[in-house]
């Protein structure tokens, strides 16, 4: 259990205890007997666990990154090739000016945008009523036993909540770019002399991100419509517990059996003698029991989601030394019961509001350093609703 390179640079819990759950997933028949079709997941690589913003953010980074493009090209290569000016006395030409001259292009990428944002108008009217239909259907059926799972089964296995995420995202993207408010700006004070190059880009990606909303409407509709198919509504349920349920299953009870065995494994065995050696412990409380030695207020009713075990251990390799030296100056009771670190938060629960992470009982303090490194290393989130 010590091997914490598979967590990464600063040993993850999380993405360890998920790497691991991964390779189980690749190796065992009965879960890859129930794999999702190749199409559902190059849908669920594209989509992620992404929400609105987290389609509108990337979006936005691709925007200012193209603006920066432009602008180097514009300060760079102006003075390097003036001949191929052909909008007028200090304008940087285009990229492809005999397009933009013959073809209208700011009219026509306008209407094409139009044309999209209809399009998408159009996606979200088909997609939304279904989804409610069906939910509604599922939840008033007189075997409510099975009710909330078939929910869960349902938008799990149709991408409703991403494919709606991301049909809005693209909406909103279109509807505020039929006026390509960062590229008037740009050209407006001087930042760049043709933002067309830009334009048409950003016009691209907005097809090809049409496409894939359209391709996962397709799979949305078809899977809602095998979803009202008693035979076909268990494959999917068997699907979702092959490939959701249970190693998420796997993933909390395997993450909460290393947190709670990893005092043995950030020390070396080297360091510990039968004679003396330090107790730790993860995810225990024993009340008031010890010295606070590290807080975090911040981090008050939120979940301990992650822990990064490489700056934890460098941090009990610390404190484990400074309290060798100290124990011959111990009593001999006190020499036996050792000193003690106990790390207060568990995996999936929520911290208590005095926010305290670690406890100490025996042993020297922690340096300001340490507690800093502790303080890091436990990750908090928000509980979702």
């Amino acid at each position: 259990m010590g091997d914490w390179s598979k967590g990464g640079l600063l040993g993850s819990l999380r993405k360890r205890v998920a790497r691991e759950v991964k390779e189980h997933q690749k190796t065992n028949a009965a879960l890859l007997s129930a794999r999702a079709p190749m199409s559902m997941r190059v849908l669920q690589s594209f989509f992620g666990e992404r929400g609105l913003f987290g389609f509108l953010i990337p979006y936005f980074m691709i925007v200012i990154s193209l603006l920066i493009v432009e602008l180097g090209i514009t300060r760079g290569f102006r003075p390097v090739i003036p001949q191929w000016n052909m909008g007028g006395a200090g304008e940087f030409p285009s990229i492809i000016p005999p397009l933009t001259h013959v073809l209208q292009i700011e009219p026509l990428l306008r209407e094409v945008t139009s044309y999209f944002l209809g399009a998408q108008v159009v996606m979200i009217g088909l997609l939304f009523p279904i989804a409610v239909a069906l939910v509604t259907m599922i939840v008033q059926r007189e075997d409510a036993s099975s009710t909330i799972s078939d929910v869960q089964v349902y938008y799990s296995e149709t991408l409703a909540y991403r494919i709606g995420a991301s049909g809005l995202a693209l909406s909103i993207v279109l509807a505020v770019q039929l006026l390509w408010p960062a590229q008037f700006a740009a050209y407006r004070f001087g930042l760049a002399t043709s933002t067309e190059v830009s334009k048409i880009f950003l016009t691209g990606i907005h097809l090809l991100w049409m496409v894939i909303n359209f391709a996962s409407l397709w799979h949305f509709l078809s899977t809602s419509l095998s979803f009202v198919r008693p035979a076909d509504r268990a494959l999917l349920r068997r699907r979702f517990a092959a490939n959701i349920a249970i190693p998420r299953a796997l993933f909390d009870r395997y993450s909460r059996a290393l947190y709670a065995a990893a005092g043995s494994s950030l020390l070396p065995e080297s360091d510990v003698t039968e004679d003396s050696s330090p107790s730790i412990f993860f995810g225990s409380s024993f009340g008031e029991w010890g010295v606070v030695e590290v807080a975090k207020p911040g981090a008050a009713q939120k979940i301990l989601v992650d822990v990064w075990m490489t700056p934890l251990g460098w941090v009990l390799r610390r404190w484990w030394k400074r309290c060798e030296k100290q124990l011959p100056q111990l009593d001999q009771y006190t020499r036996h019961i050792g000193p003690a670190l106990v790390f207060v938060p568990e995996i999936g629960r929520s911290l208590p509001e005095d926010a305290v992470i670690c406890r100490r009982n025996n042993g020297v303090p922690l340096s300001r350093l340490e507690q800093l490194a502790v303080r890091a290393s436990f990750r908090f989130s928000k509980r979702r609703p």
